[in-house]
């Protein structure tokens, strides 16, 4: 009898796990995604960007709500961390454009988040610092027309840029900021947002600069409007507070369709997401481009991704917001956190 009770509950056991693994397989194996969180179309949650702890916690900007969700992608567990005042005085919704959250870049030393907040309040439009006990507080401010989207951190100093700026702005502001107005960083041309270009069938706009990351040391920026990524050497650390780092002249680095946001691995590899295609996209420092994934695999919309840290470094988050001002024939009404499992790791943020 004693044995028939181990052999049973050694069988449960089993069955136990091997439904949970069928439920939520994660790490996703090779080659491979898996879904981490199936977001609902209908409340407005928007994925629009996320970023990763260094204990592999998830925090996704849920843009349209100003929520910040904080993920456990192994059981796919979710909470509501942050919430930020995007609307106007009077409840605007809407102030030359719609209200909410974008980008959002992890401090792996300090557990710090850097967002940023396009509210149609003007005291709280701009950079927003959040901390790992939920605490927040705007670091710097910008002007009520600009877009603010992707964010990146690089020693003492943020920069962000204005995806609706036809000058090309990119702001920047120290990590220390307590709400000053942000510095105009530069402006450049060749990365600024050009209305004249028709955006593709169906799309109501391209925005023109989106993500920006950074890698051996310089500024890489993302314009959707273009189709590419641009090189901005950067010359100084950031690591004295005192010598803020100056830009050098921008230049084309790679063909990129619809980039929104993006990520780098070891190797100098760019991992893209492009809205409207609803893909995720290789492509390697000589400019040859492979499609990962797809709407066949769950994306839909995408809009960013994110290598994880430590022991997951091998597996890309990526987000999908399904946006409902993209029209039905370009989304599936399916928002989502999905995982992919990459063969090289990703770059290190710090």
């Amino acid at each position: 009898m004693r044995k028939m009770r181990w052999i049973f509950g050694v069988a449960v056991i089993g069955l136990l796990l091997s439904s949970a693994g069928s439920a939520h397989a994660f790490p996703p194996a090779t080659g491979t995604s898996e879904m981490v969180v199936p977001y609902d179309f209908t409340a407005f949650e928007t994925p629009e960007n996320l970023a990763v702890n260094w204990n592999n916690e998830v925090f996704v900007t849920l843009a349209l709500t100003g929520v910040i969700e904080k993920v456990n992608p192994f059981d796919g567990q979710r909470e509501v961390f942050a919430q930020f005042p995007i609307l106007g005085p009077n409840g605007e919704p809407a102030c030359g454009f719609p209200a909410m959250i974008a980008g959002i870049a992890p401090d792996e030393l300090t557990g710090d988040m850097y967002i940023t907040v396009n509210s149609c309040t003007p005291e709280y439009r701009g950079i927003w610092k959040l901390k790992p006990d939920g605490s927040k507080y705007v670091v710097a401010t910008v002007p009520m027309d600009a877009m603010l989207n992707g964010i990146v951190k690089r020693g003492f100093y943020l920069y962000t840029v204005d995806s609706m700026s036809v000058t090309g702005r990119i702001f920047s502001a120290r990590i220390d900021g307590q709400g000053e107005a942000a510095d105009l960083f530069m402006e450049s041309d060749l990365m600024a947002f050009d209305p004249s270009l028709p955006p593709p069938p169906g799309v109501p706009f391209m925005p023109g600069m989106n993500g920006i990351q950074k890698f051996m040391g310089d500024l890489y920026v993302a314009n959707s409007g273009k189709n590419a990524i641009y090189r901005v050497p950067m010359q100084g650390s950031g690591l004295n507070p005192l010598q803020p780092p100056v830009a050098g002249e921008p230049e084309l680095y790679v063909d990129a369709l619809g980039v929104d946001d993006f990520a780098f691995d070891l190797a100098g590899n760019i991992y893209f997401t492009n809205d409207p295609y609803s893909q995720l996209v290789k492509v390697t420092p000589d400019n040859v481009s492979t499609v990962l994934l797809d709407k066949d695999d769950g994306m839909d919309g995408s809009t960013a991704c994110a290598f994880g840290r430590l022991g997951l470094r091998k597996v890309l988050f990526i987000t999908s917001a399904s946006f409902p001002f993209m029209p039905d024939e370009l989304r599936n009404e399916t928002p989502s956190l999905i995982a992919y499992g990459n063969d090289i790791a990703g770059y290190p943020l710090r």
